[in-house]
């Protein structure tokens, strides 16, 4: 096991944005696999520098359900960070495959927790992060969802 956390120089940059408070640690092995699922570029660039500045050393990140689930017909990462809305429809079926695997699934979304009814048991329990958030933030969701 490492103990990861945000290199000296994302570290200092969100520092000195006022968006870290205090000291995140994570505890990841180096070969962990993050799935990152978001249609807005720019955020998905913010989460995967997040996550690899926190010690993660394989991000793969895509932008529409139906590349997720191409790549998840081969591949199970070890934690999911996913939006709940896509250009393509939204990520349920996605998060059925990655809940019938045990994958820990993060949601960041601007959605409501659990918006519809249907979704409800599929996104039941998954840690929710509402978009924006600061990265301390976001940090301390990864690390409560890997301990748990």
């Amino acid at each position: 096991m490492y103990a990861g956390i945000p290199s000296t120089y994302a570290r200092q940059k969100l520092l000195s944005c006022g968006f870290l408070q205090g000291e995140v640690t994570l505890v990841t092995r180096i070969y962990d696999t993050v799935l990152v699922l978001d249609d807005q570029p720019l955020i998905a660039l913010e989460v995967e520098d997040l996550l690899t500045s926190a010690g993660f050393s394989n991000v793969v990140t895509f932008t529409s359900c139906a590349e997720a689930q191409d790549w998840l017909n081969t591949n199970t990462p070890q934690l999911a960070v996913i939006e709940t809305r896509l250009r393509d429809g939204a990520s349920d079926e996605v998060a059925g495959i990655l809940s019938s695997r045990n994958v820990p699934i993060i949601v960041h979304s601007a959605d409501d927790a659990q918006v519809d009814t249907a979704a409800e048991i599929t996104w039941a329990s998954r840690f929710w992060i509402n978009k924006p958030c600061l990265p301390d933030a976001f940090l301390k969701a990864v690390q409560d969802c890997r301990v748990a």
